[in-house]
Order: structure tokens, then C-alpha cells, then sequence
């Protein structure tokens, strides 16, 4: 631009000297003088047309490069976001706008308080390092959430960099801060998944080693009390009367105790007793039921909402008496002192429909193309989330009464039938536990008729 300037200045000088030169003698000045005057002139015509040329296509250079500049600076897979040092937003690109729920107005945002578009919780936090933020950015980093509504509330990664003048590189510009902000939700939600998938492994691991050691120690519990028992059995036929004799059952029923806990064990470990067969489940869990109902809490009433038949599983009735039995006891005691209501219910479901946080076993998968459902459903205390894990673990208890080793063995008959236990519960609002079994595929199919419900004096229990 400078040689464009001395040039056009240097040929203006020219033409003006030339001009003078005519006025004063015009005789002097030659048409060949005027010839070469006119040519320098289109030759620095055609340069300036030539020059305009290159500067439009310059400049339409800059404008395309700004272009694509602004489109990757709206449109990065991050957040640009420039602040005051009160945290004011001096200017934010459409990827903040969009994380931000203002899609497409960015310019909405500027002159806005940053702090107004975070969970407020988090706001004391960044407003308490936004200081140290401008002091050292480059080695600062701050983890908050975006957003009011939950369902779209994200997780973000503040880095920030200082600006620097335009007119000095060199020289920072101390008002005011670049923040990159990065959504970390899907990396901190894969963190946490990996981190129940850990505690379950954890379990796994904890669950098989103590399986292990309780299996051996029962066997040879068993093995022990065999031979107590049988010692005993032979005194009592030697020792009929007297205190002698007394203690002498006394020791054959605690020996008897003892054997029933150690095939409880058994049990919870898979090792199920009784031989399989063919079972309808709504009838023999009526029968159930209506023996049950003999021995529960007059304060609590207890429905059964059964079908007429079916589904038929392959079991025996030592299994589904204990499950069934385990359930209802543990579902009135749930309900304590206070009047409440139990609901007992039979239904088949697809696999697709076995649905729930808590499953047990943790490392089940669905095999059957239909399962049978044992639901239990109480109102009352409901269970801990704390607790939640540790329910089926043996001797777990909340309850002053009890063995805690009921929903044990229900785990462990459920394991034996590669079956799968779902729990539902809140804390105060009541508890389901629904045990499925796989459905056994009889000739002709299971007929299933609708519902009905036995109250507490139905006897029409077949």
C-alpha cells in the first residue's frame, strides 16, 4: 500500500511538471511527450485496477477465513465462554448457549451472571474460586453442574486462559478470562457405572469364597450332628424317665435345631432339597396360603389374588412352601405391631418384563422364554437403601425376632431353579419381593383364568 502511494504520488508530480512545462512554452512539448504521458497513465491505471483486484480478493480471503473461524467457534464440541472478574459473560459461543438450554440465541446470554446457569449448589463453589481463576488460570480446574431441571442437568469442566491484547501479545489482558467448558456427564457417568459394576464384581467374589467355606462347614456340621444324634437316640432308649431323660430331649431338639440351620445353609449355597416335579404354582401356593393364614398376626390382613391354575414350574413343594412361607413371614413382620395388608398374587411373565434395581443373584440372566412370578407385597416399614444389599445375606437381620436365614434360603432355592429375586422398596412405603421361576412347558400349554381373591375366611383353597 506504501508503493502504491509513492508511486501514484511520484506520477502526480510527473504529470503536474509536464502540464507546467506546456504552459510555459507549448511549442516545446512534442505530441511524442503527450504519447508517453498518456501511456504511463493507462499502464498506472491498469496497476490500481489490478492492485483492486488483489485487495478484493483479499479481503474476500478474510471474510471466508472469519466464516469458518465464527462456524468452528460456535460450533465446537466445547463451550467458549469469556468472563469479567465478577463473573459476568462478556461473550459465549452457540455450544454454551445450547448446554446452557438456549439454543441458537447465544447472544442472549451476554452481560448475564455465569453463576445464573448453575445448579445452586454449585454457584457458592465457582463464585468462591473465581478470584484464584484470574490470578493463575492456567492452573486452575473446577468440575459444576448446569442446569435447573434434572433430567437435562449436566456435568461440566471449567479450564480457563487468560486473554491476551491485540495490540501486544505480549501484554495479558487482566479484566477478563477465556473458559473452556467441557461436558464430563457421560465420563462421570460411565465412572459411576464402573463403579457399581466394581462393587458387584466385589460381592460376586465375597459371595463365592464365603459359599465355599459355608458349604464345607456344613457338610461337616452334618456330618458331626449325625453322629450326636445318633448317640442321643440310643440313650433316650436307655433313659426313659427322670431329669436325665429331660435334658436328654432337650439335647435331641436342639440337635435337631441344629440340623434344620445347617440344611438352611445348604439351601442359601444351591443346594436344594426335595425332588422336582411338575407344579401348579397357583394351586399349592392357595393351599399355602390358606395353612399359613392360620398362624399370622390377627391385626394384618392377607389377600391372594391367584389364578385358577397355572403356571406350571418344575419343582417341589418343600421349595415353593419355603419361599412362599419365608415371603409372608417376612412381609408381617415388616408390618410390626401397626394394622397393615399383605397381598399375595401368581402371574407369568416374558423375560423382557423382569425388570428392577435389586436382582439376585446379581450375576443373572434371563434363559427362558417365560417365567413364573411369586409376588409378595406389604405397606409396611419398607427397607433402607443401605440395607438393600446386605438383605439376603445369612443371619441378616433388622427385626428383634428372627434367624434372619428366611430370605437366605429363598435366595438360595431361586439360585438352584436359576431363577431371580427383584426387590422394590422405600423406606416407610412398604416392600414387594417377586420371585421368579422358570415356567415349565406342559402338553397342550398352561390354561390361565382371571383373577380372583381369596380373603382371610375363603376356604375354597383347592
Amino acid at each position: 500500500m506504501h508503493y502504491l502511494n509513492q508511486k501514484s504520488q511520484n506520477l502526480r508530480a510527473k504529470a503536474e511538471a509536464a502540464l507546467q512545462a506546456t504552459k510555459g512554452s507549448a511549442g516545446e512539448v512534442t505530441s511524442e511527450d503527450y504519447r508517453q504521458l498518456l501511456h504511463e497513465l493507462q499502464v498506472h491505471q491498469i496497476e490500481l485496477e489490478l492492485q483492486n483486484e488483489e485487495l478484493r480478493n483479499s479481503q474476500n480471503a478474510l471474510e471466508e477465513s472469519r466464516t469458518r473461524y465464527m462456524q468452528l467457534y460456535h460450533n465446537a464440541p466445547v463451550g467458549y465462554v469469556v468472563l469479567n472478574r465478577v463473573g459476568i459473560i462478556k461473550q459465549a459461543n452457540a455450544t454454551f448457549a445450547e448446554m446452557v438450554g438456549k439454543e441458537g440465541a447465544a447472544g442472549a446470554i451476554t452481560g448475564k451472571p455465569f453463576v445464573d446457569f448453575l445448579v445452586v449448589d454449585d454457584q457458592r463453589i465457582f463464585l468462591a474460586r473465581l478470584k484464584s481463576f484470574f490470578k493463575s488460570p492456567a492452573e486452575k480446574q473446577i468440575e459444576v453442574r448446569i442446569g435447573a431441571d434434572t433430567a437435562t442437568r449436566l456435568i461440566v469442566s471449567l479450564a480457563a486462559t487468560q486473554l491476551q491484547r491485540l495490540e501486544n501479545a505480549s501484554q495479558q489482558r487482566e479484566d477478563e478470562i477465556f473458559v473452556i467448558v467441557s461436558d464430563i456427564t457421560e465420563r462421570r457417568q460411565l465412572e459411576k457405572q464402573q463403579q457399581r459394576l466394581q462393587a458387584q464384581v466385589n460381592q460376586l467374589a465375597k459371595a463365592e469364597s464365603l459359599g465355599r467355606m459355608a458349604g464345607a462347614i456344613a457338610h461337616n456340621f452334618n456330618n458331626m450332628l449325625a453322629v450326636v444324634l445318633g448317640n442321643l437316640e440310643i440313650l433316650s432308649d436307655t433313659i426313659v424317665d427322670g431329669q436325665e431323660a429331660k435334658c436328654l430331649r432337650d439335647s435331641v431338639q436342639a440337635a435337631w435345631k441344629a440340623s434344620e440351620l445347617s440344611r438352611a445353609m445348604l439351601t442359601y449355597l444351591g443346594n436344594s432339597s426335595g425332588e422336582k416335579k411338575t407344579l401348579d404354582l397357583a394351586r399349592l401356593c392357595a393351599r399355602q396360603v390358606t395353612w399359613l393364614m392360620r398362624t399370622k398376626p390377627e391385626h394384618i390382613a392377607t389377600i391372594a389374588d391367584l389364578p385358577e391354575e397355572g403356571p406350571v414350574v418344575l419343582s417341589s413343594h418343600e421349595a415353593v412352601e419355603q419361599i412362599l412361607s419365608s415371603l409372608l413371614v417376612n412381609a408381617w413382620e415388616a408390618i410390626g405391631e401397626e394394622a397393615g395388608t399383605v397381598r399375595v398374587s401368581v402371574y407369568a411373565v416374558g423375560p423382557g418384563k423382569i425388570a428392577g434395581r435389586h436382582r439376585y443373584p446379581l450375576d443373572w440372566r434371563p434363559r427362558e422364554p417365560s417365567y413364573a412370578c411369586i409376588e409378595v407385597t406389604d405397606d409396611g416399614c419398607g427397607i433402607a437403601q443401605n440395607d438393600m444389599e446386605k438383605l439376603f445375606d445369612p443371619f441378616f437381620t433388622t427385626k428383634f425376632t428372627g434367624r434372619g436365614m428366611g430370605l437366605s434360603v429363598v435366595l438360595g432355592i431361586v439360585r438352584a431353579h436359576d431363577g431371580v429375586v427383584v426387590v422394590s422398596s422405600r423406606k416407610g412405603s412398604g416392600t414387594t419381593l417377586r420371585v421368579y421361576l422358570p415356567e415349565h412347558a406342559v402338553a397342550g400349554g398352561v390354561r390361565r383364568l382371571p383373577f380372583r381373591c381369596l380373603e382371610d375366611n375363603d376356604q375354597d383353597c383347592r
